[in-house]
């Protein structure tokens, strides 16, 4: 199976997240957004859905709310970001 570095390191930052390191977790969250394929819409997507659950994790309202905004017509995460949104 082939992942890209994109993919590879995405990877990488969801199971820091799920891990609870929030410090790998930001510092890869920040590295992503410097990626040369991380502006492509689905890579782009994927990140912004892990921003928006890191920040909610993180207490950061704005910031959050920011990246809820992002993926809200998403037909794969509207549903969430609808309810964090809405809720």
């Amino acid at each position: 199976t082939y992942a890209d570095d994109f993919t590879i390191r995405l990877v990488q930052v969801i199971a820091d997240f799920y891990d609870g390191d929030s410090s790998a977790c930001a510092l890869g969250l920040e590295a992503l957004e410097f990626h040369p394929s991380a502006k492509e819409k689905n890579n782009d997507d994927k990140l912004s859905l892990l921003r928006a659950r890191f920040q909610r994790r993180a207490g950061n309202i704005i910031q959050a709310h920011a990246a809820y905004e992002m993926v809200k017509y998403h037909p794969q995460f509207e549903t969430e970001a609808e309810e964090y949104l809405n809720g």
